[in-house]
């Protein structure tokens, strides 16, 4: 490997290329239903996808929409030897959503916990801080 550069695992280097992905649901007339895909990497499972924002149409809802999208991108993640599609954050008040997922095999991880640093704290922790050219 000439040039200095990193080597990469094709999968990772295949995450880092692509960043977002929009699946699209659509009639003949409008947009009907929609998710965002993004990849990444965790150091024990190896290449992964974070499925986000899947909405449907509310007129459409319970046409099994939502569950074709979700089927095929987990034919999507199987296709790139990817683990299978995490949902990162479905709201503790919305009982249907996380019926949905239950209803497909989701579980909650109890021993995980969300942390999140506000962009404030962010420009905290980087004030000051060198960073190479």
């Amino acid at each position: 490997h000439g040039g200095g550069g990193r080597a990469e695992s094709g999968a990772l280097a295949d995450a880092r290329r692509q960043m977002l992905e929009v699946v699209v649901v659509h009639s003949e007339h409008e947009v009907v239903a929609a998710c965002l895909l993004w990849p990444f990497y965790s150091t024990w499972r190896g290449p992964g996808l974070w499925l986000d924002c899947l909405c449907v149409a509310h007129h459409l809802r319970r046409r099994r929409i939502a569950s074709a999208i979700l089927q095929y991108v987990c034919a999507l993640a199987t296709k790139r030897e990817w683990h299978r599609p995490g949902v990162q954050f479905i709201l503790e008040r919305s009982a249907s959503c996380s019926g949905f997922f239950a209803a497909h095999g989701y579980e909650r991880l109890e021993k995980w916990a969300v942390q999140e640093l506000s962009s404030e704290g962010i420009c905290t922790l980087a004030r000051d801080t060198p960073m190479p050219e």
